[in-house]
């Protein structure tokens, strides 16, 4: 199953084109070298103005300032971070089964001697009983 958290889908959406663009024009990629950069990569691969798509599996394939390498990175960064939310979340669970078991473990050992003399006295009662006619 794949994840790809906010960052990366409102990147896609602000390199695909606007609708009602003519095409004729290549627009600047000025907003998505923002969002790019701001997720700690280099600006480097980001180009200036649309490029084609078409070779894009994630991004839009029409005119888009993404490219096969800013996909790239961002599903790396995407997959890592849903991992450390994973991981975290598995801790969160584990910590509350740790506290349920301490629990479990402190009133079980309380329980055994009470239902050891529940049973003696109920065996004490049948015992008792089977002389008796009902």
């Amino acid at each position: 199953m794949r994840f790809f958290p906010w960052g990366f889908w409102l990147l896609c959406v602000a390199s695909a084109p606007a609708r009602g663009d003519s095409g004729s024009k290549a627009r600047s990629c000025a907003e998505v070298r923002q969002l790019y950069g701001a997720k700690g990569f280099s600006l480097s691969g980001v180009p200036q103005a649309e490029i084609s798509g078409e070779h894009l599996r994630i991004c839009p394939q029409g005119y888009t300032c993404c490219t096969s390498e800013m996909e790239e990175n961002f599903a790396n960064k995407s997959r890592s971070e849903f991992e450390a939310m994973m991981k975290e979340a598995g801790r969160s669970v584990q910590t509350i089964l740790t506290a349920q078991y301490r629990s479990f473990d402190t009133i079980v050992p309380q329980a055994v001697p009470c239902t050891k003399f529940v049973k003696k006295k109920l065996y004490l009662k049948l015992t008792l009983c089977k002389g008796e006619s009902f």
